[in-house]
């Protein structure tokens, strides 16, 4: 894998090894080091894997320490992320268009050994997800989910009974 530096010029290859099948996204955050690399569903692995792995710039290469599944079908290339928790900054979640369910999934890295689905968010209107994201407007955090036919925005809202997990997450205005 290529990692791509914020000033848009490209770092060291590094190795990812042990992986197999068809990479289809790919995305860093600086601030942890982790790297989250999307594999299609394929004739050894029926469903989407999500492969969070720590990346060791020095040895140039990425140690893997967890993989959460997704959907069983990826008929458009769709980009994955891994986002910042609002309510922690270093708590790192990772979120994916489930093409098969069309919902969109979101994880925790915080327990690995956990692959459970923190979160789904339901979208009925037509479109497959192609990215999604989050950004903050005027003090308040949203997840922004772009299928190939609209851009939804979800705003995070913090919970007493989802505060150890990520919030619920309810559609913004």
């Amino acid at each position: 894998a290529v990692v791509s530096t914020q000033s848009g010029h490209y770092g060291r290859a590094v190795s990812v090894g042990g992986q197999t099948g068809a990479l289809s996204s790919v995305s860093y955050h600086p601030g942890t080091n982790l790297l989250l690399a999307t594999y299609k569903p394929g004739n050894k692995t029926r469903r989407e894997r999500h492969v969070v792995m720590k990346l060791d710039v020095e040895a140039q290469k990425a140690n893997e320490i967890g993989t959460f599944l997704g959907g069983s079908i990826q008929s458009l290339r769709s980009r994955t992320s891994l986002v910042s928790c609002p309510e922690e900054e270093d708590h790192m979640l990772v979120v994916a268009g489930d093409q098969s369910a069309n919902v969109v999934r979101i994880w925790s890295t915080r327990d690995m050994s956990e692959s459970q689905t923190l979160s789904l968010i339901y979208y009925s209107n037509p479109g497959t997800v192609v990215t999604v994201g989050s950004q903050r407007a005027t003090g308040v955090d949203y997840l922004v989910v772009l299928t190939n036919e609209m851009l939804f925005q979800y705003k995070w809202s913090n919970s007493p009974s989802h505060r150890s997990h990520t919030g619920v997450i309810q559609v913004g205005d």
